[in-house]
């Protein structure tokens, strides 16, 4: 577990995506400790709820009703405000981790204050991540009407996946800063200025977390095989009986999938922190060199200095491919 004097690590640093990486893993290793002491609440209470949502899921699927359907969905609300409420205790450890260079010991009454701050914030993580998937539907729901060939179909899904790729800043912003809301929609811009380095760290993410889920889903797919065979021939007017203890190793086998996902989840959200904490570096980092080379006045910000470095980029290169067509003809 790290301390006051070993193995100091900033957040703030500038670090190329794969030492943000590494470094990430490495610190939620050494820091495993509080994940398993001290926000061990959090893991109950998100695997007890997933259990709950296996098992309503599972008679939902023997038995469709309405009453059902809502019992399920309710269970599906609580589930995602267990997984908020972790999250949440997982980003004031990693604030903390971002004030003093290392991550104390901690428990839930000293990360009460925090948590219920980072809640409200991540909440709004949980609102934007839901307007996105209702644009991207929306726009895959306009390219099937238009009848467009499978190709387009598949270029458009291509360009709608990288246009959402800098909303991952804004994300991180939310997540890690401590800016108002409506400063961490900018951060839109800044990941265009790191596009790069934000979709190889997204991709490598990507692989990881499938080969997590491999393990993690594992389970859970084969309790639903047993579901979907159960529920097919009931319906064709077989007799068919589950054991007794069918209904523990539904909960369990959601239980350990969620647990795997959450463990997953706290060793990513460090490498993410460091990505943040790189890019806001950097972002210092060039504004200071930019305000001493052109002398800038002293009110000018970081957003303003974004915006007009991504206004000059365009401009320089809509003025080359201008001049290239001139000379062309």
């Amino acid at each position: 577990m790290e301390s006051k004097t070993e193995n100091l690590v900033k957040v703030c640093e500038e670090r190329n995506y794969v030492h943000c990486i590494t470094e990430g893993i490495r610190q939620a290793w050494n820091n495993s400790g509080n994940l398993m002491h001290y926000i061990w609440p959090a893991l109950v209470v998100c695997a007890a709820l997933s259990a709950l949502t296996g098992l309503v899921t599972q008679r939902l699927v023997s038995e469709a009703s309405s009453w059902m359907l809502i019992v399920s969905l309710v269970a599906c609300l609580l589930s995602i405000l267990g997984w908020l409420f972790y999250v949440a205790t997982m980003d004031a450890m990693l604030v903390r981790w971002r004030d003093l260079d290392y991550e104390p010991v901690v428990t839930m009454k000293t990360l009460r204050s925090l948590i219920g701050q980072r809640m409200k914030r991540d909440f709004n993580v949980l609102i934007l991540l839901f307007l996105l998937f209702v644009l991207s539907y929306a726009a895959g729901y306009f390219l099937v009407v238009f009848h467009l060939p499978l190709w387009a179909l598949a270029v458009g899904l291509l360009v709608v996946l990288l246009l959402l790729v800098p909303m991952d800043m804004i994300v991180m912003e939310i997540r890690y800063s401590d800016k108002p809301l409506a400063q961490c929609l900018a951060g839109y811009i800044k990941g265009w200025r790191y596009y790069g380095r934000i979709l190889a760290f997204d991709l490598v993410g990507l692989i990881l977390m499938l080969l997590v889920s491999l393990v993690a889903l594992l389970p859970m797919m084969v309790i639903a095989m047993v579901n979907l065979e159960a529920a097919e021939s009931i319906a064709m007017g077989d007799l068919v009986s589950l054991p007794n203890h069918y209904w523990l190793l539904t909960a369990l086998a959601f239980a350990v999938c969620t647990v795997l996902m959450m463990i997953a989840e706290f060793v990513w959200s460090h490498a993410q922190c460091l990505l943040w904490g790189s890019s806001w570096r950097m972002s210092k980092s060039d504004f200071k060199r930019w305000n001493q080379s052109t002398r800038c006045p002293e009110h000018f910000n970081t957003l303003s200095f974004d915006f007009q470095h991504v206004v000059l980029s365009i401009s320089t290169r809509c003025l080359s491919t201008f001049n290239t067509l001139c000379l062309t003809a």
